[in-house]
């Protein structure tokens, strides 16, 4: 339970783990680089696709692993 209510807490405060960039939303996945990783998985501009999106508000994703800030999408 305590678990929920910290990212509960997260999302209502909007502290994103990490930041897209150059994204593109396929089916419940996003495909786009990341930066900013908090949790050091990732370098700068790597490109990633996300665990299933559970919710979007306007710039920010919650996928089930992680809490997403979108920059720029993808412009092909």
């Amino acid at each position: 339970m305590k678990s929920m209510k910290m990212e509960m807490k997260r999302w209502l405060m909007k502290m994103t783990d990490a930041r897209l960039e150059d994204w593109v939303r396929v089916g419940a996945v996003i495909y786009g680089k990341i930066f900013e990783d908090s949790k050091g998985r990732f370098t700068d501009g790597q490109d990633i696709v996300t665990s299933r999106i559970v919710s979007i508000d306007n710039d920010t994703v919650q996928t089930v692993n992680t809490l997403y800030k979108l920059g720029t999408p993808y412009r092909g």
